[in-house]
């Protein structure tokens, strides 16, 4: 199994779908679901999954050392498996990405019928949270500005990007992306004085409209926040020099100033950003209504929020206690201990 899930996942890597379909149906159409099994569990965790790759990072969430885990690989389940599942307290849809959701999605969507326990993050609800659709979902969020967003096939692209953006009402400086892909994977700025770039082999794409969302001091913030039952938690603040901002990838623990910056935001974010803008942040995970997500987001000049993406594919995990970064696990362990309590809950 392991061996085709691996040739799966470098074949997929290697833009060949196909050939990683064959081995990932070897792998699962016998074996979808695999358990782990705590000494002392706290509970035992149903988990919604795709063989895909755009499940919500449930390792710190739901540890195996801890819960008893039933990870399911939704897309070959049958209905007959579904009424057949070992026991267990609690269901929780891993399926955070409704770009990469297509083959799971009628499965997934059955077993929240049949479900007879609590099924967080219901599918129904992942699938509002499409980039393209944010306007519609945040757009009535006072205090938010969600840039336009359309998704466009591999196909309407084949004239230029610049061309399909025009035709599709998106001017220029606009952000290119694969659907499904996290971590800047793919992702460009096309005009404002960027060079243009090959687009990265995908089925669709999403254009944004980009803002230059510089800080007074020249630099760029991107703040994340975690939505966990109905509670908003600060979880960081990355600053960096240039506009397309990863925390790992920031450099933030080489100035002191912007991780005493970040520590503000997490003891104290509506003091850091501002009351108005904390409630605005709260409103968009209200908006969602999901049981876990989070959301990436910066601050225009006139104190409004800049919505980067809000989904439930954000990745929470500690950091090393001896490490530059130990600051924000005191921030961290609320936000995973949030999530304990609305398993236990």
């Amino acid at each position: 199994m392991s061996a085709h899930q691996n040739l799966a996942a470098l074949l997929a890597e290697a833009q060949l779908p196909d050939e990683a379909r064959i081995h990932r149906d070897r792998a699962y159409t016998e074996r979808n679901l695999v358990m782990s099994v705590a000494a002392e569990p706290l509970g035992r965790v149903l988990v919604l999954s795709t063989t895909e790759s755009g499940n919500t990072p449930d390792r710190y969430l739901i540890p195996p050392a801890r819960y008893t885990r039933l990870l399911w690989f939704v897309e070959y389940a049958s209905e007959r498996q579904m009424a057949d599942l070992p026991a267990y307290d609690i269901a929780f849809n891993a399926i955070g990405d409704e770009d990469v959701a297509g083959p799971t999605a009628p499965n997934a969507a059955r077993f929240a019928e049949l479900c007879q326990t609590r099924l967080l993050n219901p599918p129904g609800k992942i699938a509002r949270t499409r980039r393209d659709l944010a306007g519609a979902l945040f757009g009535a969020v006072g205090g938010v500005k969600t840039p336009q967003t359309v998704r466009l096939g591999a196909a309407q692209l084949v004239g230029g990007v610049r061309a399909a953006a025009a035709r599709a009402g998106i001017a220029e400086p606009f952000l290119v992306r694969p659907i499904g892909s996290h971590g800047g994977k793919g992702l460009f700025l096309v005009g404002g004085g960027a060079p243009d770039e090959p687009l990265t082999p995908a089925g669709a794409y999403y254009l944004t409209q980009f803002e230059d969302f510089r800080s007074r001091d020249g630099l760029y913030r991107k703040y994340r926040a975690i939505f966990v039952g109905g509670r908003t938690l600060p979880y960081h603040l990355a600053v960096a020099t240039g506009w397309m901002i990863h925390y790992e990838h920031s450099g933030m623990e080489d100035h002191p100033e912007r991780l005493a910056e970040e520590m503000r935001y997490l003891d104290d974010p509506a003091g850091a950003i501002g009351a108005d803008a904390w409630a605005a942040v709260q409103n968009i995970g209200a908006a969602m209504g999901l049981d876990y997500a989070g959301v990436d987001f910066t601050l225009l000049p006139d104190g409004r929020v800049l919505l980067f993406e809000a989904n439930a594919t954000m990745l929470v995990h500690p950091e090393a206690a001896d490490g530059p970064l130990a600051h924000k696990n005191p921030a961290i362990e609320r936000i995973l201990e949030a999530f304990r309590d609305m398993l236990a809950g």
